[in-house]
């Protein structure tokens, strides 16, 4: 009989994993089996649910989101991935050694991962080939992982009193550096630069200089003998780790500072920490059978796993939205859906050069909420105030009358800690225009994050670019910004975004006028936007960036009719080529365009009236690796050239928030919401308008037929000169859509889009 891995007892030193033999070849299996389950919970809309891993005796330890839009963990002796479709497909692929426990991708596309039994080094491509590209001394205890800020593989070995290093490339030459009397586990990359280490050893986390003579600097942790074993840095740009005997989450700034926060359970054994979606850290508690959210403020909120014993480990945030963790002592993966999104960051935004802004904020409770408005400028913070809204309503709030003339980004917070969403709307009258009024407008996004990917772009054909970088954080930002040129070569600049505030950068001043698709890069989370220009600013579009690349790109908005040009723009930022094909989703089912091939970190330009003319449509687009995609659409009233934009969604979800919403008036506006359905079979729908004071709501239901889209003209069903926020809900059990917002005014003359806030 196989003696299975033990979870660590609560004491310092751990029992080693067995050997095992390793799989051949991989496993798919349809889909993993769902445990059912809804935990009692503070928020009601947080929900705890399982999957059985199909593998007896799996012992789930490491997870991570990958570079192809898929969940990627490690298990005793396999490396599974899983998907973010409904069923949540999982494949499985044999590893070389055993005792897998960490995992991370690295700058090749590939995930590393420390074989704690075998003593080695693990390393497994996006396709399933697994190999073992370096092996350790006996009874190293390899353990935590990560990417160093010189793109080497960083790990500790647990046993051995060592962290090391190897390149990413053959022929992975080991470098060790010796930490006497440590016993080091979590490894992150800091905001500043540096390698920090969670070690038990000294009760101490470890800065660690990426170069030679590598100095290591000690800090010793406040509670004697907490057990320090995972280290992430959070959203706040501070590094937060776990204190597993102490049961306490820490918040650890770059400069030494300790904030311990005790976790409500005693006996909780946290252990592993990840920020999450929502911006706030997240934990596993291996003796407590839960995981919690710890806010960057240090509120605490418990939430217990189905199965006891679980004996969670790590946790991490998942490509749909959703956080996800493993259970080693159940064979399971956790899923952790209805996180509440109650912090939202808009980095643009602007009422100086012409410009006005207004902020729209969605309540989408049945209970009033405040919300907390902050303006973050090129001096530093400013206080927006403090903005009551009555439930299910949506609400305005215009920065000029605080802010005066200047360029700021905004960050809106729900004090009760509920789900809000929040949109900005910027207008402006184009040069030697006397009755236009020009706008774009954009969703917010709910978490900074340090890497964005934004694939329009263009400095020529008349466009003016701009990139508008927010830095939320106490501590200067460093980004890298590469622009994946059409046709050319990728270019990359380095720029510096203070604390508390943001910057903005032309794309023709670096690049000159190209056609080119924008990575962003920081040691610190940011936030990323992008807006563009073009007839002496007749017309502009705006988009904020996404996180991550996927397999899978939607497109709710589209049409190549009533006059319409539209343009899909996909990104590519993998070090390889990669296939790419398009579906378009019209109101008689779907229509595939050739698949075309991308090279390496470049990006592709779609014109769709010259695939499928004259249509109403949405689009998906799928490539062989992880890839990004994003719409923009042109038209001209006769009153001169107008444009709108939006990025596309990774996953579908169950529910949709877009806040900025009118109907008539004097300006004439119109409001469509645009329902894309991307299963194989109908749904049902339910779209609400929430007013200012929430009186007058109206709520109506329809059906979307499969793998086509639905449009829907808030003027059918609300008066004339009502300003309203929309909602949106996939009525049909296990089911998920897409949904977008299109807004015109003044006949069309102008026109503003955005995907929506999400919810599940």
């Amino acid at each position: 009989m196989k003696p299975l891995r033990t979870i660590p007892a609560p004491s310092r030193r751990r029992n080693a994993r067995l050997a095992a033999v390793a799989l051949a070849g991989c496993v798919l299996l349809s889909m993993m089996t769902a445990v059912p389950a809804t935990v009692p919970h503070a928020q009601a809309a947080v929900q705890v649910a399982e999957y059985v891993l199909p593998a007896a005796s799996s012992q789930p330890f490491g997870l991570t989101r990958g570079p192809d839009g898929n969940l990627w963990y490690v298990s005793d002796t396999r490396v599974g991935r899983v998907q973010m479709d409904a069923a949540h497909t999982i494949t499985q692929f044999g590893a070389v050694g055993s005792g897998l426990t960490q995992a991370a991708f690295g700058p090749d596309g590939a995930l590393w991962y420390t074989e704690f039994t075998t003593n080695s080094i693990g390393r497994c491509t996006t396709d399933g080939a697994t190999s073992q590209p370096v092996t350790l001394a006996a009874l190293s205890r390899p353990w935590g992982i990560t990417v160093g800020p010189d793109g080497a593989i960083w790990f500790t070995e647990r046993d051995a009193a060592r962290v090391a290093r190897i390149p990413v490339t053959a022929p992975h030459t080991l470098t060790e550096i010796p930490i006497p009397g440590s016993f080091p586990t979590g490894i992150t990359r800091g905001p500043d630069g540096n390698l920090w280490v969670a070690d038990s050893g000294t009760n101490s986390i470890l800065r660690i200089s990426p170069t030679a003579p590598y100095t290591v600097t000690p800090f010793a942790i406040p509670t004697p003998g907490s057990d320090p074993t995972d280290i992430d840095v959070g959203a706040d740009g501070n590094l937060w780790f776990t204190e597993r005997l102490a049961d306490k989450v820490t918040r650890l700034t770059p400069a030494g500072t300790f904030t311990e926060f005790p976790v409500p359970t005693a006996g909780a054994g946290p252990f592993g920490i990840n920020p999450g979606p929502d911006g706030a850290l997240w934990f596993t508690g291996q003796f407590g059978h839960m995981v919690g959210r710890c806010t960057t403020n240090g509120v605490i909120t418990e939430y217990a796993t189905p199965t006891t014993p679980s004996g969670p480990t790590a946790i991490a945030a998942g490509p749909d939205g959703a956080v996800w963790f493993t259970e080693f002592g159940a064979d399971r993966l956790g899923h952790v859906t209805g996180l509440p999104f109650d912090t939202w960051y808009l980095p643009e935004g602007s009422t100086a050069w012409g410009f006005d802004s207004t902020i729209a904020i969605e309540n989408p409770n049945p209970t009033p909420v405040t919300a907390r408005v902050t303006y973050m400028t090129s001096t530093g913070p400013v206080a927006g105030g403090d903005i009551p809204l009555v439930a299910n309503s949506t609400l305005t709030v215009i920065p000029l009358l605080v802010l005066g003339q200047a360029d700021f980004s905004t960050k809106v917070e729900c004090l009760e800690g509920q789900s809000i969403a929040a949109e900005r709307l910027m207008t402006w009258s184009p040069q030697g225009s006397t009755t236009a009024l020009a706008g774009h407008s954009s969703i917010g996004v709910t978490a900074p994050a340090p890497i964005w990917f934004l694939p329009e772009g263009s400095s020529a054909w008349g466009f003016e670019c701009w990139l508008l970088i927010q830095n939320p954080t106490a501590s200067e930002a460093t980004c890298q910004v590469t622009y994946m040129i059409e046709g050319e070569a990728p270019q990359v600049f380095s720029k510096t975004v203070p604390a508390n505030s943001r910057r903005t950068y032309s794309m023709v001043d670096d690049i000159g006028a190209k056609d080119a698709s924008i990575r962003v890069q920081s040691n610190t989370p940011v936030i990323p936007e992008r807006a563009m220009y073009r007839n002496e600013r007749r017309e502009g579009h705006d988009s904020i960036g996404t996180p991550g690349p996927s397999t899978d790109y939607y497109l709710a908005e589209g049409s190549t009719a009533w006059g319409f040009t539209e343009y899909v723009l996909v990104q590519n930022p993998n070090p390889t080529a990669t296939d790419v094909d398009v579906t378009y989703m019209t109101d008689t089912g779907p229509v595939p365009k050739a698949t075309f091939t991308m090279p390496a970190n470049s990006r592709e330009t779609i014109r769709v009236n010259d695939d499928l003319p004259d249509r109403d449509l949405s689009t998906r687009v799928h490539g062989t690796q992880g890839i990004i995609a994003e719409r923009a659409m042109y038209w001209d009233n006769g009153t001169g050239e107008a444009a709108h934009d939006s990025i596309g969604m990774a996953v579908p979800h169950t529910a949709f928030r877009l806040p900025f919403g009118g109907c008539g008036g004097l300006e004439s506006r119109e409001t469509w919401t645009l329902v894309q359905n991307p299963e194989t079979v109908d749904v049902q729908v339910e779209v609400s308008y929430l007013t200012d004071t929430g009186l007058g709501n109206i709520t109506f239901t329809d059906t979307v037929p499969a793998g086509s889209r639905r449009t829907y003209d808030m003027s059918d069903r609300m008066p004339l000169g009502t300003f309203a926020g929309v909602s949106v809900r996939c009525l049909t059990a296990g089911r998920r859509i897409m949904s977008e917002k299109a807004l015109y005014w003044l006949q069309r003359s102008e026109g503003a889009d955005s995907i929506g806030g999400f919810e599940d």
